[in-house]
C-alpha cells in the first residue's frame, strides 16, 4: 500500500514539473535620441500608404493606417520638429480616423524577444502592450518612456517635440509575438520599426507532454482509489 502510494506521488509529482510554469512576465525598455540601439535587429520598412494592409507584419487588425504628413490637433509625422515640415516619410498613425479609444494589433509570424521603435510626441495617454499568443505579457506607457528619457510627456497639443528611439526586451526568456497600440486621444505615431530574429517555440514538446500526462493519470488513479477505499 505505502509503495503504491510512493509511485503515485512520483508520478503526479512528475507530471506537475512538466507543466509549463506561468510566471510573472517581464518587458524592460531603453530610450534614445538615435536609433543605434537597435543594433542587430531587423528593419521593418513602411513602403505603401493606407489602411487595407498590414506593412511588414504578418497580420493585423485595428484602427490605424499608414499615411504621410501630419494632421494639426490629430497626428505628427515622427521625426518632425512641430509636424508642419514633413519628411515625406510613411509612418503609422492610431487610429487613422477621428474616433477614440482605438487599438490596432500587428503581428509578426513568429516569437521573438526584442523590438524597437520611433515613438513620435510620446504621449501620456499611450500605451504600447507586447503580447504572446493573444495575452499580455508586457506593457508600456507613454509616461514612462517620457520618464525614463528625462522629459514630460505631452497630453494633448503639448509638446511637440518629444520623440523617442525606444528598444524593449523580453527578460528572463520573455517572448511576444504581437504588439498593440492603445491610445485614448489623438494619436499614436510611430516609425522605424525593427525586430529582433525568431526564437524556437516555447511550445511543450511530446517529452513534457507526456510526463503532464503520466501525472494526470496518477491523479485519476489516486481519486479512484480512495472512491473504492470509501
Amino acid at each position: 500500500m505505502k509503495y503504491t502510494r510512493k509511485l503515485l506521488a512520483i508520478a503526479v509529482a512528475t507530471g506537475m514539473s512538466a507543466m509549463p510554469m506561468l510566471g510573472a512576465a517581464a518587458i524592460t525598455f531603453d530610450t534614445s535620441e538615435d536609433d543605434s540601439i537597435f543594433g542587430g535587429l531587423t528593419s521593418l520598412p513602411f513602403t505603401a500608404e493606407g489602411a487595407d494592409h498590414c506593412g511588414p507584419y504578418a497580420s493585423c487588425v485595428g484602427d490605424f493606417e499608414f499615411r504621410k504628413g501630419s494632421i494639426i490637433n490629430q497626428t505628427k509625422e515622427p521625426g518632425t520638429e512641430n509636424g508642419l515640415s514633413g519628411k515625406n516619410n510613411i509612418f503609422l498613425t492610431v487610429p487613422k480616423s477621428s474616433t477614440v479609444p482605438a487599438q490596432a494589433t500587428f503581428d509578426f509570424g513568429f516569437a521573438t524577444n526584442a523590438f524597437g521603435m520611433l515613438w513620435g510626441s510620446v504621449d501620456s495617454y499611450n500605451t504600447f502592450d507586447l503580447l504572446l499568443g493573444g495575452s499580455v505579457v508586457g506593457s508600456v506607457t507613454g509616461s514612462q518612456v517620457a520618464a525614463s528619457a528625462g522629459v514630460t510627456s505631452s497630453t494633448n497639443g503639448g509638446n511637440f517635440n518629444i520623440d523617442r528611439f525606444v528598444l524593449f526586451n523580453g527578460v528572463n526568456g520573455t517572448e511576444f509575438d504581437a504588439i498593440r497600440f492603445d491610445t485614448t486621444n489623438f494619436g499614436f505615431e510611430t516609425d522605424g520599426h525593427h525586430v529582433g530574429a525568431s526564437s524556437p517555440s516555447t511550445v511543450p514538446g511530446p517529452m513534457p507532454l507526456a510526463l503532464f500526462a503520466f501525472g494526470l493519470a496518477g491523479i485519476a488513479l489516486f481519486g479512484k482509489r480512495r472512491e473504492t477505499q470509501s
